[in-house]
């Protein structure tokens, strides 16, 4: 429930931000995805404990971080200086689409028929809602 608020307030309120430059892009990308994830990290740790890796297993884990994460959401911050709350939204809602398909086409994982459905529906929903907003923009 608390990732889905969190989903939700993002773009609208990360929005207004960029758009005021009330804080830089980092500061933006930064404070967010440290409480984020350090609570995340505390409830692994805790539940879990320190998993044990080998240093290519922790050397993926950093680079997904850096690259995968924190570049990823430098990109979305700065172009929340020039995107609705819509197209932030609905560039939000591609994410998970993007990580079923990475693991799929990195790890092998299996796509049951009714997960490639749902990804299509998604996709249906994100064409609709930006087909949608090119006929406002038009009108």
């Amino acid at each position: 429930m608390v990732a889905l608020v969190a989903f939700a307030v993002l773009p609208v309120w990360g929005r207004e931000v960029a758009r005021d430059r009330l804080a830089g892009n980092v500061a933006l990308t930064g404070l967010p995805l440290a409480i984020g994830g350090g609570l995340v990290l505390i409830a692994g740790l805790s539940w879990e404990g320190l998993p044990r890796l080998p240093p290519l297993g922790w050397g993926v884990i950093v680079g997904l971080a850096a690259v995968n994460t924190a570049f990823a959401y430098l990109l979305f911050n700065h172009a929340l200086r020039q995107l609705t709350a819509t197209e932030a939204n609905v560039i939000l809602n591609l994410s998970p689409l993007g990580t079923a398909l990475l693991a799929w086409a990195t790890l092998g994982e299996h796509l049951l028929a009714m997960q490639w459905g749902a990804m299509g529906v998604v996709v249906a929903g994100v064409t609709l809602a930006q087909w949608k907003q090119g006929w406002a923009r038009a009108g």
